[in-house]
């Protein structure tokens, strides 16, 4: 189904395509070649400009709201 145009699937009534095989091997790729350079680098330096920031990790997995509940079911203001 890869070479299938999108269009095909939204004439044939279809209303929801799930990608997440895609994303998951894009993101295998990038770890594969982010790992080979920190391998070569032997640093991390170089990827810092080409990665999420730990703000936009913690964003994502909603730290902020996770915290917020832990304090309140702790008994903390």
């Amino acid at each position: 189904y890869a070479s299938t145009p999108t269009q095909t699937f939204e004439d044939a009534g279809v209303a929801a395509i799930i990608w997440a095989n895609h994303g998951l091997r894009a993101a295998m790729r990038a770890m594969e070649v982010a790992y080979r350079q920190i391998h070569d680098d032997r640093s991390v330096s170089r990827l810092e400009n080409s990665i999420a920031t730990v703000d936009e990790v913690l964003k994502l997995t909603e730290t902020d709201a996770l915290d917020d509940l832990e304090q309140r079911y702790r008994g903390k203001p």
